[in-house]
């Protein structure tokens, strides 16, 4: 934990948080009950993704989970396991992904993008997007059909501007 004044005398208090992950990479073997295990474990969540698992603790618990982990292992016999584990450190997970998020052209005329970068396109409409848990970033099929419907119906204009609702 860190804590620093700024110049007004305000505190920020800043908590790192860490969770222990470990990555079960499938093989032969019944996934389905291996999950189940290690959801007793104090497992603060699972992702199951193509070729593993992936289980989150609380990084205080790790002594513990590492004790237990080879024995639930040993327990489906004739199979290894293999499996890794490592940290994970808090991040500004609700900014992080904006990294990735880049322009998309939706056709030769026109294109979106988020509204945090300098996009210079080709595209004569280029429409600028603060993509959210309510819009996302353009890339589901009815926004893209919708999208086609703007570029064939309306004229474009040098600015528009759309502000959320006030409640």
């Amino acid at each position: 934990m860190t804590i620093s004044t700024n110049k007004t005398g305000g505190v920020t208090i800043n908590i790192e948080q860490k969770w222990l992950r470990y990555r079960f990479w499938k093989g032969d073997y019944d996934s389905e009950l291996l999950m189940a295990f290690i959801d007793e474990l104090a497992c603060l969540g699972m992702i199951e993704n193509e070729d593993n698992i992936e289980a989150f603790f609380p990084y205080d618990k790790a002594t513990e989970i590492e004790r237990e982990i080879p024995g639930i292992l040993a327990s489906f016999s004739n199979v290894t396991i293999k499996y890794q584990q490592d940290s994970i450190v808090n991040e500004d997970w609700h900014l992080n992904w904006q990294k990735y998020f880049q322009p998309i052209r939706i056709s030769p005329n026109l294109a979106i993008y988020p509204h945090w970068q300098d996009y210079r396109g080709t595209e004569k409409i280029q429409i600028a997007i603060k993509p959210g848990m309510a819009f996302g970033t353009g890339t589901h099929p009815t926004t893209q059909m919708a999208l086609r419907l703007i570029e064939k119906y309306i004229e474009p204009v040098v600015a528009v501007e759309f502000y959320p609702l006030q409640h």
